[in-house]
């Protein structure tokens, strides 16, 4: 007996070669359908599952970590081993395996039975053609449709037989605490187009996205001009701190450190040996007390963010008007700025001096480092007879 929702049963139900999950956040996808290939590989022999992201470190992170969660739950622990180095699980004589389109070889040249495409929207259609054709049973997808155009609703989607649609929303998982579904339902008084996606579950029809011109960076440069670290205060929500670096007018973004919970004198400490002294840090001015906190702890280039009528829509002007480039690890900034979008009201106008102020916390801290940077790479070096970090 296992606490499942109706997505798993759906999903063990289906009996065609296409299984599509499509639905909003927290409906159980994920946790569901690591469920479902547990149960199923329990009574099956020399399978390979392979379980696909679009970048390996990513899977890692995310759909990794619910696995280990379920296989804990399902007492499986003892039953099935992990093999770090190769990224893969060994459960009797079947494999599940962790992979990344980033590794193309993996992903397209291997032979399989079973191919679960994880966030399918982060992936290409080439990505998809080259896996399916060398899967041998069965392929799921999963994914929130926050894009209006995509592959899987012309290349999937459209299929007249052998595929299942499995549609869910949050009101899908009874397991939910009501404080989590209390801010679900709070995002059809933010933003349509938000509640429409992550809420109804719905395909996105908006074109509200914010900044949609970003590209993958393998690492931050080397050697570079500028380097800004940009801080967002929290505690129920995340505090982040992103690390920014300029070079040649791009502008190179990298998640530092993306934690709930933390206390000032957690947060002091965890950094004490990550982020020097005479680093430039450009800190939310939510919470003054903090910046002073770490003034005092040593971090003397620490500036509060430029704030005031205007301020948020003008940063990102400054970000958009140049390259930006944010590293393959940086796995909550990426998913962050994906869904980062203009409001739009239930007419369908889209505002272009407001964004939706859901899961922006990473988008704030890159927004506080590079305005800063751009306003004051210059005047701020000058103040200080010790030249900090980057200057």
């Amino acid at each position: 007996k296992i606490q499942a929702t109706n997505v798993f049963e759906r999903n063990w139900n289906a009996d065609t070669r296409f299984v599509v999950n499509i639905g909003g956040t927290r409906s159980s996808k994920t946790h569901s359908i690591c469920q479902m290939w547990l149960l199923k590989l329990v009574n099956e022999q020399n399978k390979v599952l392979s379980i696909a992201r679009k970048e390996l470190t990513v899977a890692k992170k995310t759909v990794k970590r619910t696995l280990d969660k379920v296989i804990f739950d399902l007492n499986l622990q003892n039953k099935i081993t992990y093999n770090k180095q190769e990224a893969e699980y060994t459960f009797g004589t079947n494999k599940i395996e962790l992979l990344g389109a980033d590794n193309p070889q993996k992903l397209h040249g291997m032979e399989r039975h079973y191919l679960w495409f994880n966030e399918a929207n982060e992936m290409s259609i080439y990505d998809f053609r080259q896996a399916n054709q060398r899967t041998s049973e069965k392929v799921f997808l999963d994914f929130n449709p926050s894009d209006e155009f995509h592959w899987i609703y012309d290349e999937i989607l459209t299929r007249k037989e052998n595929i299942t649609e499995i549609h869910s929303t949050y009101k899908d998982n009874p397991f939910l605490p009501q404080a989590l579904i209390d801010e679900i339902e709070n995002y059809k008084n933010i933003d349509e187009n938000y509640w429409r996606i992550y809420g109804l579950g719905l395909r996105g029809v908006s074109n509200a996205t914010i900044y949609y011109n970003w590209k993958y960076a393998n690492n931050l440069p080397e050697n570079y001009d500028i380097e800004v670290f940009g801080i967002d205060w929290g505690f129920n929500h995340p505090t982040v701190v992103v690390q920014c670096r300029e070079k040649d007018g791009e502008y190179y973004v990298n998640e530092f450190f993306y934690e709930s919970k933390k206390t000032s004198s957690e947060f002091i400490s965890l950094m004490t040996n990550l982020i020097p002294k005479n680093a430039v840090i450009i800190a939310d001015t939510e919470d003054p007390n903090r910046i002073n906190e770490m003034y005092y702890a040593g971090w003397r280039y620490i500036k509060p963010a430029i704030k005031g009528a205007g301020s948020i829509k003008r940063g990102i002007e400054k970000i958009k008007s140049n390259p930006l480039y944010i590293t393959k690890n940086s796995t909550n900034l990426i998913k962050e700025i994906r869904s980062y979008k203009w409001k739009v009201d239930k007419d369908g106008r889209v505002s272009d001096n407001e964004p939706v102020k859901i899961n922006d916390d990473g988008m704030d801290a890159m927004r506080y480092a590079i305005d800063y940077m751009v306003e004051s790479k210059v005047s701020f070096a000058r103040v200080y007879n010790n030249k900090p970090a980057g200057f």
